[in-house]
Parts: C-alpha cells; structure tokens; sequence
C-alpha cells in the first residue's frame, strides 16, 4: 500500500466528534454563595437591630448588584418556593416555615421575637450550605423558571399558588 492508498483510507474513516469529559457539577464559589446571600443576611441582620427599610408603607430590601429597591416580602416568598422545588428536586430537608412566618409578620407589622430571627437565620444558613453543594447552572434553570412564573402570574396569565 503506497502513501496516497493510505490517505484515501485515512480519509475514508469517518472522524467521530472529540468527545467531552465530565467532570462533575460545577459548584459556586464563595464569592458567588456570599452574592447570592448578601442581601438576605443583611436583611435578618437589620430584623435582628430592630431595623427595617420602608417606602410607601413596604417593607424594602437594596439590591447590592445594581442598587435597586425591592420589596421584602415578595421576594422572599419567592426565594422560599425556589427553596420548596430545588429541596424537590435534590430531596432535601428543607422547612422555609420559619422564613414565612417572619415574612407574615412583616407583612401584618407585627411584632417580630429575637427567636423567629433566629429560627429565620437558621433556615438560610441551611441553604447556604444546601447552596454550596449544588450545580450552579442547575440552580440558574430553576431561578429562571422561578422569574418566569412570577412574571406570568404578574401579567394575569397563570393562576397565583396561596402559600
């Protein structure tokens, strides 16, 4: 067999596509776990001072992304039903009861004890640490359905869930 019949038999074999290794989930890092949980620790740590943020009668919370005010109450009843579908889907044990019955309070602007705090603090570092253990690009799909929901309820076209 001279050069050229080889080649035409190289050529002839097809090439199958590189393949890919994986390596695993791809874990956040701690700068991306204190992103994600820098706005709610400041939040309970201003609960735990007797502080809260108001404008125009709502409790608000400050973004430290892109310095933009929010209202705390339904953005943690939303981080508490992501919570409820990743502990679904990673079948953790995992009660935002606490976080809800901080966020009620606030809501009806009652009086919140030192020990709901607590109980609140504990449930996110649960999460946290929950957190730290998962895939990032998972937990992004879910946040992202998660938006998605919230701005088909806002928009009137799916049906409010009652916590």
């Amino acid at each position: 067999m001279n050069r050229a019949q080889r080649r035409e038999v190289v050529r002839a074999k097809p090439v199958p596509p590189p393949r890919r290794r994986y390596t695993g989930p791809n874990r956040p890092s701690l700068v991306e776990v204190h992103r994600c949980f820098a706005p709610i620790d400041h939040m309970l740590d201003c609960l735990d001072a007797g502080e809260i943020y108001v404008i125009d009668d709502v409790v608000v919370f400050k973004d430290f992304e892109d310095s933009t005010w929010y209202a705390l109450v339904p953005a943690m009843l939303g981080w508490c039903e992501l919570w409820q579908r990743l502990a679904l889907h990673y079948r953790l044990d995992i009660d935002t009861g606490p976080v809800r019955v901080l966020m009620g309070k606030l809501e009806r602007a009652e009086y919140l004890a030192k020990e709901e705090i607590a109980a609140g603090r504990a449930v996110v570092d649960l999460t946290r640490r929950a957190y730290m253990g998962m895939d990032v690009y998972e937990v992004k799909s879910f946040v992202r359905t998660q938006q998605l929901k919230i701005q088909l309820e806002d928009a009137g076209l799916a049906r409010k869930e009652e916590q």
